[in-house]
């Protein structure tokens, strides 16, 4: 079996998820505390796109070639 931990403290899914999180908060705090929240919001929104992406659809993997199936 391989060993795809990368030995530095956190797997990547942990990473993923406190981006995520982070990134929530943060849309949170914008949609709240701003006037003018589109643009900013528009931002966060392909941030976290841009995470599920490559961490749940395996995007990354695909267009390098490695998906295939």
């Amino acid at each position: 079996m391989k060993n795809t931990h990368s030995g530095n403290g956190l797997s990547r899914g942990v990473r993923v998820f406190g981006g995520l999180l982070v990134l929530t908060l943060l849309e949170f705090w914008v949609a709240v505390g701003l006037e003018d929240t589109v643009p900013s919001l528009a931002l966060i929104m392909i941030a976290k796109a841009a995470l599920i992406l490559d961490y749940y659809m395996h995007i990354r993997a695909i267009a390098d070639g490695e998906g295939d199936h």
